[in-house]
């Protein structure tokens, strides 16, 4: 594997010396252009060699630390769910409310429909005043 990095750097080098840009078509036809594809990328060298890292792809760890990876992954979506499965249940049995949390609402909804009851018959005794001295002052207006 190693040499044959090196054969493709020195064939890179033996192909392009002089600089260019990568992305601009040779002069030259090549299978690329022929094929419809457009202009083939060329790929140069800036310095005197390219130097290819392959020591990579032979390491016996490298498979582990994936698996390490692909544990840890699956590890951290397992706990990410479970905690949103956890919170989502603490909502639903109101375990992040105070113990007596339903009787308090209840005790303070019965006190706002007593508050709104004694005002209802506040309005209608004050009503029935005003209806009273109403038909009082019509019936003296008739008289005279």
């Amino acid at each position: 594997a190693d040499s044959q990095g090196e054969a493709a750097a020195t064939n890179l080098l033996t192909i392009s010396p002089e600089p260019a840009v990568v992305g601009k078509s040779s002069e030259t036809g090549n299978a690329a252009q022929s094929s419809g594809l457009g202009p083939a990328p060329r790929i140069v060298a800036n310095g005197p060699e390219i130097q290819v890292d392959t020591s990579s792809l032979a390491c016996p760890h490298r498979a582990g630390r994936r698996a390490a990876g692909l544990l840890g992954t699956i590890g951290f979506h397992v706990f990410d769910n479970m905690s949103f499965i956890g919170e989502v249940l603490v909502e639903w049995l109101d375990l992040d409310k105070p113990r007596h949390y339903r009787e308090l609402q209840e005790m303070h909804k019965r006190r706002r429909k007593a508050e709104k009851r004694r005002q209802r018959q506040e309005a209608a005794s004050v009503a029935s005043i005003e209806e009273a001295e109403c038909a009082g002052a019509s019936k003296t207006d008739a008289a005279s």
